[in-house]
């Protein structure tokens, strides 16, 4: 049996030996990076608490140990370099003792099991989240620091909020995030990726985040009427389009008859070579386009033609797990309440420029 309390910023946990005998009483001081790093380590792997020399043994009449609380009972930290912090957590130390350390060790490795460490401090969990090492503003870009922000940004970190976890952020080519998943390098890809059927194959995916049409972009002085549902109508003409992507998949499997499909590593050259003439129009989902449209660069384009719902486009953006990952609902729940809790539209307020761009996802 054991039972859990809080006191101060330290989390007690006690066991019982059996008749006669006394509880076990790990205590850290939370202030302490020793003694934190103890506790984690020691967390990690149980059989390390037989073994630590931070078990006091004969010698807990020494000050510097930081217990001391009734007799037969133990704690786990440094003996030395914890200052002065250390010892003015707890008591004097009273007298333990000797004869009991056998069994109240022996049940040390099932208590850590349970977790054992300062509740201030205990470890979050982390999530490895892998993102496309390009920036596409608003939704995610580095700031001058090197630090990621935006719509995208802010939305992950709510989901992380909701499920109690630590998201650590990995910029990766985007043709390595698939691969870099099922691969373990990380836990989860959060990257503006569309679902769809050929990606499903490989890896699965949360509920929809967020949903953004499909849209073609060229030059207002351009007259020629295009129809997304009508290939024949870009007949002759130049459409770019970033390699790897649903939308080059829908390219060559719809429109290669009839116009030239030019795939470039980042969609920002895509764009360049939109601005410079060398392409006629750009294919994205229509948020993509939102920080381009409003550049002094953009001021001269705009959406000619917008695709209806196809698979092959896909459905909706989702954040990409491993196949069977148990995360996969868990997120999914959390994305879900950030739709239906109006924390979803409060974050899109932030950035004006994508109302109308984007929607809640299904």
């Amino acid at each position: 049996m054991s039972n859990g309390a809080v006191v101060g910023n330290v989390k007690i946990l006690t066991v019982a030996l059996g008749a006669g005998r006394a509880g076990f009483l790990p205590t850290f001081n939370g202030n302490c990076r020793r003694c934190r790093r103890s506790a984690e380590r020691l967390a990690r792997s149980p059989r390390a608490m037989l073994d630590s020399p931070h078990i006091v043994r004969t010698d807990i009449h020494r000050k510097n140990n930081h217990l001391v609380h009734a007799s037969a009972r133990i704690t786990v930290s440094p003996r030395a370099g914890c200052g002065a912090g250390c010892s003015d957590v707890f008591p004097e130390i009273r007298h333990m003792n000797r004869s009991m350390l056998s069994p109240v060790r022996r049940a040390a490795a099932a208590l850590f099991v349970l977790g054992l460490v300062p509740v201030s401090h205990a470890a979050q969990p982390t999530l490895r989240v892998g993102i496309d090492a390009e920036s596409y503003p608003p939704f995610f870009s580095k700031d001058a620091a090197g630090k990621w922000k935006g719509w995208e940004i802010d939305l992950l970190d709510a989901a992380c909020g909701k499920l109690n976890v630590r998201c650590e952020l990995t910029d990766i080519a985007w043709d390595g995030l698939i691969p870099a998943l099922q691969n373990r390098k990380i836990d989860v890809i959060w990257s503006s990726m569309t679902i769809t059927g050929e990606r499903q194959k490989a890896i699965d995916f949360s509920r929809a985040y967020y949903e953004s049409p499909t849209v073609f972009v060229g030059a207002k002085s351009d007259r020629r009427r295009v129809d997304c549902a009508v290939p024949a109508t870009f007949k002759g003409r130049v459409i770019g389009v970033e390699a790897g992507t649903n939308f080059s998949a829908f390219l060559d499997a719809r429109f290669k008859q009839d116009a030239q499909i030019k795939a470039f590593d980042k969609f920002d050259n895509a764009l360049a070579d939109l601005v410079s003439g060398r392409v006629d129009y750009v294919q994205e989902g229509k948020g993509l386009f939102t920080a381009f449209l409003a550049s002094r660069d953009g001021k001269d384009f705009e959406i000619k033609a917008t695709c209806a719902d196809n698979p092959v486009l896909g459905l909706g953006i989702g954040a990409g797990l491993r196949r069977g990952d148990a995360l996969r609902d868990k997120l999914s729940t959390a994305i879900a309440q950030l739709q239906q809790d109006g924390t979803w539209d409060a974050i899109t307020a932030r950035y004006p420029n994508l109302k109308g761009s984007i929607e809640k996802g299904r």
